[in-house]
C-alpha cells in the first residue's frame, strides 16, 4: 500500500477502536501498520476509573436541598466520559464501554444521574469481560430497574417491560425462538426486585417474587436469577445477536451470514468472553475494509472535532446544548432501542447542527502554531488521508481565496470537520 493509504487504515483503526487519532499518532504509527496498532490495543488492559466522591471535584453541590446538584452531577459525569473517550489510555475500553450505553440502555428520566453514573462504572468493569455476568448484574441495576419498570414488579402480578427488551433487544433477537408466553414467564422470574430511590440500593424479597415452577421456552423448573441468565445467554441466538450488534457498531451494517456465524461461533467458543469476539471482528480484513462505511453519531464526531482541535471535554464551556441540538444526549437515548446507526446522521440537517455547534468553539491558540494553514496539514490534523476530489477541491478554493490574516485555518478547519469523510466513520 501507499503511505497514504497506510495512514488512512491507521485513522480508521483509530475511529473504530477508540473515537479518533490523538494529533501526530497516525504518523507515528504508519511504520508499523494498521495491524500492529490493532494488536497494541487488544493487549492494552489498562480500565480507568473515578471514584463517585471525586466525580463531584470542582462541582459546588451545595448542601441537601440543592435541587440543582443532580444536573451538575450529571454535567459532571458527562464530562468525564467524554474526557476518558478523547484521552484514555484504552480507547478500545472506551469505545465498548460507550457501546453498552447503546446496547442495553437507560435513561436519567428514569433515574438520578448517581445511578446512571453507577450504571456506566458497571459497563466500564465489564465493557470486554463476561456477557453473562454483565447480563446479570444490568438486570439487578438500579438505574435499569427504574427505566424498565423491574422495580416492585411483583410475581402475582409482574410487569413484562424488562422481560420483553431483555429477549428482543439485549439477548436473543427479535426473532430468537421465544414466544409472548415465554415474556410473561420470564417476568414472572424476573420480579422479587425493588430500588430505594433515596440510596439507590438495590433489594430482593421473596414475599414480592415468583418461586414456584415457570414454564420458559420449553424447560419447567424453579428459576434462580443466575439460571435464568445463564439459561438465555447459551441460546445460540443471543451468541449471534449480540455478535451482529456489536459488529454493526464497530464494523457497519454489511454483515453477511457466513461472517455472523463464524463470529457467533468465536463468541461461544469463548465462553461468551468480549474481548475474543472483539478480536476476532477487527483482526477480519473486513474491518479493515469498512473504511467510512457507517455516519459518525454525534457522540463520536463531537469527540473526534474536538479531539482533532485539541479542546477538552464536552462540559467545560456549558456545551450541553451542543448535544440537544445533534439529537445524541448521553443517558437520555429516544427510547429502549437505543440511537439507530443509519443514515440521519449524515443528513443536510444534522451537517448545519454541527456546523453551528463547531462555528461555536474558541480554537485553542496553540492550534496556530501547531498547524499550517495548508490543506494537506488541516486533512491529516483530522485523520483524512485520502480526500475525494470534491472535497480536495472545496479545500483548496478556500486556501487560494482566503489569506492566513483572514482566519484561512479556521475556515479550513470548519470546513474539514463537516466534510464527507470526516463525517463518516
Amino acid at each position: 500500500m501507499t503511505t497514504p493509504e497506510i495512514r488512512k487504515q491507521i485513522a480508521h483503526v483509530f475511529r473504530r477502536c477508540g473515537f479518533g487519532p490523538a494529533p501526530g499518532a497516525v504518523e507515528a504509527w504508519q511504520d508499523e501498520g494498521p495491524e500492529a496498532l490493532i494488536e497494541d490495543l487488544l493487549a492494552r488492559e489498562t480500565i480507568e476509573f473515578r471514584s463517585e466522591a471525586n466525580l463531584y471535584d470542582g462541582f459546588d453541590l451545595g448542601g441537601e436541598d440543592d435541587d440543582d446538584a443532580d444536573y451538575r452531577l450529571y454535567d459532571a459525569a458527562v464530562d468525564e466520559i467524554a474526557e476518558r473517550m478523547r484521552t484514555g489510555s484504552n480507547p478500545l475500553h472506551e469505545r465498548m464501554s460507550w457501546y453498552w450505553c447503546t446496547h442495553l440502555t437507560s435513561s436519567r428520566e428514569r433515574a438520578d444521574a448517581t445511578m446512571m453514573w453507577r450504571q456506566h462504572q458497571l459497563f466500564r468493569e465489564h465493557a470486554l469481560g463476561h456477557f453473562p455476568t454483565l447480563m446479570r448484574r444490568v438486570t439487578t441495576d438500579a438505574a435499569m430497574l427504574l427505566y424498565l419498570d423491574g422495580s416492585e414488579s411483583r410475581g402475582s402480578n409482574p410487569n413484562e417491560n424488562y422481560a420483553r427488551e431483555f429477549l428482543e433487544l439485549f439477548t436473543l433477537g427479535r426473532n430468537g425462538g421465544y414466544t409472548e408466553d415465554d415474556v410473561r414467564a420470564a417476568a414472572r422470574i424476573l420480579s422479587g426486585w425493588w430500588v430505594d430511590w433515596e440510596t439507590g440500593e438495590v433489594f430482593y424479597e421473596a414475599e414480592r417474587a415468583y418461586t414456584r415452577p415457570v414454564t420458559f421456552m420449553g424447560e419447567r423448573r424453579r428459576w434462580s436469577l443466575d439460571g435464568f441468565i445463564e439459561f438465555v445467554c447459551s441460546r445460540r441466538a443471543c451468541a449471534e445477536h449480540v455478535t451482529t450488534r456489536i459488529y454493526n457498531h464497530v464494523v457497519g451494517p454489511e454483515l453477511t451470514d457466513e461472517r455472523r456465524d463464524e463470529l457467533a461461533t468465536v463468541f461461544v467458543d469463548a465462553g461468551l468472553e468480549i474481548k475474543p469476539l472483539i478480536a476476532a471482528i477487527v483482526r477480519g480484513q473486513d474491518f479493515l475494509d469498512a473504511v467510512h462505511a457507517r455516519p459518525r453519531q454525534p457522540i463520536e464526531w463531537l469527540i473526534g472535532a474536538r479531539q482533532a482541535l485539541g479542546l477538552p471535554g464536552l462540559f467545560d464551556a456549558d456545551e450541553a446544548w451542543s448535544l440537544e441540538l445533534l439529537g445524541q444526549i448521553p443517558f437520555q437515548p429516544p427510547n429502549v432501542a437505543g440511537w439507530p446507526l443509519d443514515n440521519r446522521w449524515a443528513s443536510a440537517s444534522q451537517i448545519i447542527s454541527r456546523t453551528s455547534v463547531a462555528l461555536d468553539w474558541e480554537l485553542p491558540e496553540r492550534l496556530y502554531d501547531e498547524i499550517e494553514p495548508t490543506v494537506d496539514a488541516v486533512l491529516a490534523r483530522c485523520g483524512i488521508y485520502e480526500p475525494s476530489a470534491s472535497t480536495l477541491a472545496a479545500l483548496k478554493q478556500i486556501e487560494a481565496d482566503v489569506s492566513e490574516y483572514d482566519g484561512r485555518l479556521d475556515l479550513l478547519l470548519l470546513t474539514t470537520l463537516v466534510t464527507p469523510e470526516f463525517t463518516l466513520l
